[in-house]
């Protein structure tokens, strides 16, 4: 019987602030994937980060989570699936959201070679900004694309290849600028940038996280929430 090497692992929340006070986030909601498969799972509870100074809220969450299983779902097919959620976001009484979650399911055929690669599961749940609904989209079609790499890349030439990957972004917004990567962000004065779906594609892998943010004056730093990546192959010959 073939072998297989699964690959995967995922953060539900990392990063740091610098503004206005230094505290570097212990990841949390960490979780990577053993090779001969399996099911893990992490998870941890509320946080909140506050200004000593002022009282004012920087950070708070409800929960953060990942779980990845990986397992042979029909003869010869190897699926992996990752899943990883945060609820209940607050930033600096800005950005809200009761959830947001990266999900990637990727399957590969021993016996034909073919990966199928989903995004699906993905989302974005009550997400405000300053007040505002700010519902966004996520673009499923091009993991499904980019499962095959090669014509992925002569069928999408506009996405630039840098370092063996394409980076690009998932998320969808009429209000959505994209920066010198492909990322798609929204600029809120006053807060920072807030990147939605950030998301790149190689050979037999892809890897997403679903929000992102640059924190500018009077907070700042920077923030992840719901990330992960995967893929996974037979051993070499």
């Amino acid at each position: 019987m073939s072998r297989f090497i699964y690959k995967a692992s995922g953060v539900a929340v990392s990063g740091r602030i610098v503004r206005p006070i230094s505290h570097q986030l212990e990841p949390q909601g960490v979780c990577v994937l053993p090779a001969d498969g399996g099911a893990v799972s992490s998870r941890t509870g509320a946080f909140s980060l506050s200004d000593p100074a002022s009282g004012a809220l920087l950070l708070s969450y409800g929960s953060a989570e990942t779980s990845i299983r990986g397992h042979e779902s029909a003869a010869g097919v190897h699926t992996t699936v990752l899943v990883s959620t945060v609820r209940n976001i607050n930033v600096g009484n800005v950005l809200k959201a009761d959830e947001v979650t990266a999900s990637l399911t990727l399957n590969y055929d021993l016996g034909s070679g073919r990966v199928t690669i989903g995004t699906e599961g993905s989302r974005f749940v009550n997400l405000t900004i300053a007040g505002l609904a700010f519902d966004v989209a996520i673009d499923h079609g091009l993991g499904h694309e980019a499962a095959d790499y090669e014509a992925f890349r002569k069928n999408h030439p506009e996405h630039i290849e840098t370092g063996g990957k394409i980076h690009y972004a998932l998320g969808r917004h009429p209000l959505l600028k994209f920066d010198e990567t492909g990322s798609g962000y929204h600029h809120q004065p006053d807060f920072g940038r807030v990147y939605f779906g950030e998301w790149s594609a190689a050979p037999y892998t892809q890897s997403l996280t679903i929000l992102r943010l640059s924190l500018g004056s009077p907070q700042g730093g920077d923030l992840g929430f719901g990330g992960g990546d995967g893929n996974g192959a037979p051993p070499p010959p």
